[in-house]
C-alpha cells in the first residue's frame, strides 16, 4: 500500500502550482540552501548560514529516509552515501535546469535522485 502512494504523491508534487502553496519549499529555496550547505562545509559563519546548512542536509535524509521506509524502487541510492554528495548532484541537477526550480524541492530532489540513482 505505500508502495502504490508513493508514486501519486510524487506526481501530485510535480503537477501543483507552487504559487497556490503559500508555504512551499521550492526548488530554488533548495538550491540557495544547498549551495550554502556545500560551501559551509569546512565553516559556519553566522546562524543564518547554520541554518541553511542544515536544511539542506536534513531535508535530503528526510527525503531518502521515506524513500527508504516505503521501500520505494524508484530509486536506489547506495548504502554509502553521504548528504554533501546527494546534495552536489542535486546541485548539477538544478544548474542544468534552472526552468524546473520553481517546481517543490521534494519532487525535484526525488527526480534528481531517479536519474542518478535509477533501479534496474
Amino acid at each position: 500500500m505505500k508502495l502504490m502512494l508513493l508514486p501519486l504523491f510524487f506526481a501530485f508534487g510535480l503537477i501543483v502550482n507552487t504559487s497556490t502553496a503559500v508555504s512551499a519549499y521550492t526548488g530554488s529555496e533548495f538550491l540557495t540552501d544547498c549551495e550554502t550547505f556545500i560551501q559551509g562545509q569546512s565553516a559556519i559563519v553566522d546562524y543564518e548560514t547554520l541554518a541553511q546548512n542544515v536544511s539542506c542536509g536534513r531535508f535530503i535524509q528526510g527525503v531518502v529516509d521515506t524513500l527508504r521506509f516505503t521501500e520505494s524502487t524508484l530509486v536506489c541510492i547506495p548504502e554509502n552515501y553521504t548528504p554533501g554528495q546527494l546534495a552536489r548532484i542535486f546541485l548539477k541537477f538544478a544548474q542544468d535546469n534552472p526552468q524546473h526550480l520553481h517546481f517543490t524541492a521534494g519532487s525535484l530532489l526525488v527526480h534528481t535522485l531517479q536519474q542518478a540513482y535509477p533501479c534496474n
